[in-house]
């Protein structure tokens, strides 16, 4: 068959695809018939040249001389995403590496990192020992999509042990924090220093920037010591001052369209006070009254979930999770019980509606054993994929609503110690979810773990999504390439690609 006739039979497969429900979408479908639209018009009218130039008119092009453009064409049709690395100057500020950070933007592009389990500077990504840190840093992106802007610090420190004080949070690594409606940031927990002690935290921080370093608020606590607190849960549904979550870290949060904070689970301290463990346990918090509402899940440690809807997450730690500011927020795996009891890395997507406070499980496998994943064709969404069970993975949302994930671990110890300092099945894949659709395509990097492909497997990464679809990722705990060995990284990229 000649490639003049294969092209109109091309049309026929995209139109068949189509109709038969395989996952390329209505713009790509576009994208690829204006190629081919192209090609048929180069074979009929020739290549065009610009008027004036010698022996410029129509005449009939050759495959020979079609293809090349029709290819190109082409490809910039198909879904990819591609990573850029950066690394700083000789004398530019740059935050140390660091894992399981806080991280955000704010409405004026500028993006922002706090705390995290880091290394103190100028350590940066090899040796040292890692702890709890505080300090506070903003990113001013240069306007030019995908080009390195700098970095400023305005407050903390990298140099642990730094302890709470009246007016900042002390170092602490895996609190959750959600972003409100005027644009602060409000962080709970996390594991690190409380006034005089280390271990598990349950204290809220509201952070609003401004002039010079802005200002940090300590919105709540349980009291003057914010370490290894048991939870106090009262009677559901019912809101009291003497309620309180217990200390915790890799939990998540969100903030309802009524301005209502929520936290869930993580790796927590349950009513029976003792050691951390896997927690299922759903909170609300009211700014205007200060006290804390328990809406439901288990109040002791150790329980697995049900996948019956409105059903519940089991206990878990370390999920990823995205929100829409208007209360429905969407969780994806973690380390945890499956609705078996069985422990281990998890897959399952989970959303929440604020509104009618129900869970529904809208994706993944109800099982640890069935957690194994589907990363089917590159670039295909299907309601077939989902990504491999894993903890600690990086998430953001883009301006189209869709989820992305990047990377994370289904290592069983990383949630329960610090990360270990032997390689634990770090991932380097990319994945966009869909809410419309209720689809997962996976978009980049490589099936498995451990790679050193750009930008490298690792877990506990910070991002920042720019304009759509470039988003900044950096650090996290991962491959250092050529060395293949673990590192707190502090490495910056940005990925960007066609994605649909």
């Amino acid at each position: 068959m000649s490639l003049r006739t294969l092209i109109p039979c091309l049309f026929c497969f995209l139109s068949a695809a189509v109709g038969s429900g395989l996952a390329q979408s209505q713009a790509q479908l576009e994208c690829e018939q204006a190629a081919a639209q192209a090609y048929e018009a180069c074979l009929k009218n020739g290549i065009p040249c610009i008027p004036g130039e010698p022996n410029c008119g129509a005449h009939k092009g050759s495959p020979a001389q079609c293809l090349p453009a029709y290819n190109a064409s082409y490809q910039r049709c198909q879904p990819s995403f591609n990573w850029s690395g950066f690394v700083p100057g000789a004398n530019a500020a740059w935050p140390s590496g660091r894992e399981s950070a806080v991280y955000w933007n704010d409405a004026q592009g500028n993006f922002w990192l706090f705390g995290g389990f880091g290394l103190s500077a100028p350590a940066g990504t090899f040796g040292g020992a890692a702890a709890p840190i505080n300090d506070l840093w903003k990113y001013t992106p240069t306007g030019s999509p995908g080009t390195v802007g700098t970095w400023k610090q305005l407050g903390g420190s990298d140099q642990p042990p730094v302890a709470n004080s009246s007016t900042m949070p002390g170092g602490r690594a895996g609190a959750a924090f959600a972003v409100d409606a005027k644009g602060n940031v409000w962080i709970f927990g996390g594991v690190g220093y409380g006034p005089n002690t280390y271990g598990a935290l349950n204290d809220l921080w509201e952070y609003t920037p401004g002039a010079g370093a802005g200002t940090w608020k300590l919105v709540w606590s349980s009291g003057p010591s914010v370490v290894n607190q048991s939870g106090n849960y009262g009677t559901t549904g019912a809101a009291s001052s003497a309620n309180a979550p217990g200390g915790r870290w890799n939990s998540v949060c969100w903030f309802d369209a009524n301005g209502n904070f929520f936290l869930f689970g993580g790796f927590a301290i349950g009513s029976l006070g003792g050691a951390a463990w896997f927690l299922n346990d759903l909170w609300e918090f009211s700014p205007g009254s200060g006290m804390w509402t328990w809406l439901g899940g288990q109040t002791a440690a150790g329980k697995g979930g049900t996948v019956t809807t409105p059903g519940m997450p089991g206990g878990r730690a370390g999920a990823s999770y995205w929100s829409d500011g208007k209360g429905n927020v969407w969780i994806l795996g973690g380390e945890g019980f499956d609705s078996t009891g069985s422990l281990g890395a998890l897959n399952d997507l989970w959303s929440y509606n604020s509104g009618n406070g129900q869970w529904s499980m809208v994706s993944g496998s109800a099982t640890v054993a069935g957690a194994t994943g589907n990363y089917g064709q590159q670039g295909t969404p299907s309601a077939n994929n989902a990504p491999p069970g894993r903890s600690q993975a990086t998430a953001w949302k883009d301006s189209q609503g869709n989820l992305w994930l990047f990377g994370g671990t289904n290592a069983d110890t990383w949630i329960v110690d610090s990360p270990p300092p032997l390689l634990q099945n770090l991932f380097d894949d990319t994945w966009v979810y869909s809410p419309a659709s209720g689809t997962w395509d996976w978009v980049g990097g490589p099936q498995g773990t451990n790679s050193t492909t750009a930008p490298g497997a690792r877990a506990g990464a910070a991002a920042w999504p720019e304009y759509f679809p470039i988003v900044w990722l950096m650090g996290g705990y991962g491959v250092d390439s050529p060395a293949q060995y673990p590192v707190y990284l502090y490495d910056l990229w940005s990925g960007n690609g066609t994605v649909y």
